[in-house]
């Protein structure tokens, strides 16, 4: 009884495969057939750990990039805190781009190096610039520190892993791995520390923009606590309460159209009260009524015989409204009418008619019960 087993091994140094063949009798007796696939140098899960790594890193950089392309400030306040080349360096976008698709290219071409001893250079790189409150002159300490380690390691302390070259020839080929492997993580660590100051840039910002929003509440509650006082000097307490309130425009709009649906349910009830007089007297009194909304002038008028008037264009267009109207209705103008639909009320377009001293306007009767009841 024979039993063949086939065993691929994956040197860790260069990176190559071996496939050992085995077979094993009932002697016990095995027979090992190594066979060096030079051809294929590329490990399967060390290329797909390093595309990982490619989009993890490409996806946070775009992510940071449109965050910072969305929190853009331009304020010469801000230019001046942070200084002239901090400012280039966080807002210059090509910049960053630059620097991410070299870092990322030269990651990648690592692979062929050693991947398996520059994976911990990369992480402990990154580690260093994960902590968001440190200085950025003890993270470029700390970083270029552990880059002068990395390459005593690999130049000292392991020679043998860096010592090849990537190809036989004369020039820039000769020079060894270890040279290309701290090359590419300085270049790693720049890219690390552009983000940091970038970041740092964005938090100055940041603290900034709070600082002077915080300046301007107080402000704003130092002149409101002003106005409160000078108020309450002259009126009582609820009164400059009311004149302080935020939604007092609000207030103001609601009163407005208040006023003029308390005004047409007047004229209504004049017009009802005015029904029942006939009925029970046998008349045939009709009521014609004119309104209208807007700003007026009012005042006490007057020596000998003071009174109170209104007067302004609100007043006349609305004299006009009833002068030109028609008995037993509501006539109204387009603004007025268009209140009093909103709220329910049927208006019947009249049409444009000529009012003295205005020219031609478009006009509204309100219908009430007494429209339709002469309908009938």
């Amino acid at each position: 009884m024979t039993t063949q087993i086939l065993i691929e091994i994956l040197e860790i140094d260069n990176y190559h495969w071996h496939r050992c063949h085995v077979q094993v009798t009932k002697s016990k007796s095995y027979h090992l057939d190594f066979v060096d696939s030079n051809n294929f140098k590329r490990s399967v899960p060390l290329i797909g750990t390093l595309t990982s790594t490619f989009v993890v890193i490409a996806t946070l950089t775009l992510a940071v990039w449109i965050q910072k392309a969305q929190r853009r400030t331009s304020t010469s306040h801000h230019n001046q805190s942070l200084g002239t080349c901090t400012t280039d360096v966080a807002t210059n976008h090509i910049l960053r781009v630059i620097l991410f698709v070299i870092a990322n290219s030269f990651i990648f071409a690592s692979s062929f190096i050693n991947m398996a001893h520059i994976f911990p250079a990369v992480l402990t790189l990154t580690a260093v610039s994960l902590f968001l409150r440190l200085s950025y002159v003890l993270k470029f300490i700390l970083m270029l520190t552990d880059i002068i380690g990395f390459g005593l390691a690999f130049t000292l302390v392991r020679p043998d892993l860096f010592s090849a070259t990537l190809e036989d020839g004369d020039g820039f080929y000769k020079l060894p791995l270890s040279v290309y492997a701290i090359l590419f993580l300085f270049v790693f660590m720049l890219v690390l520390l552009v983000l940091d100051r970038q970041a740092e840039f964005t938090a100055r910002a940041d603290f900034l923009w709070q600082n002077k929003l915080r300046v301007e509440q107080d402000e704003v509650e130092t002149m409101g606590s002003i106005n409160k006082i000078l108020l309450e000097n002259i009126l009582p307490a609820h009164v400059a309460q009311h004149f302080l309130s935020n939604n007092r425009q609000t207030e103001d709009e609601s009163r407005k159209s208040h006023n003029l649906l308390a005004l047409t349910e007047f004229a209504i009830a004049l017009m009802t009260l005015l029904d029942q007089i006939n009925r029970e007297s046998f008349q045939r009194f009709k009521l014609r009524v004119g309104i209208n909304n807007g700003p007026v002038i009012a005042g006490v008028v007057g020596a000998q015989k003071p009174q109170y008037d209104i007067w302004g264009n609100t007043v006349n267009v609305a004299s006009r409204m009833d002068s030109c109207g028609v008995m037993g209705k509501i006539q109204v103008t387009e603004d007025t009418a268009k209140i009093l639909m909103e709220h329910n009320y049927d208006c019947e377009c009249r049409g444009t008619i000529y009012v003295k001293g205005k020219g031609n306007l478009t006009t509204y009767f309100v219908k009430t019960q007494f429209d339709r009841s002469s309908d009938c």
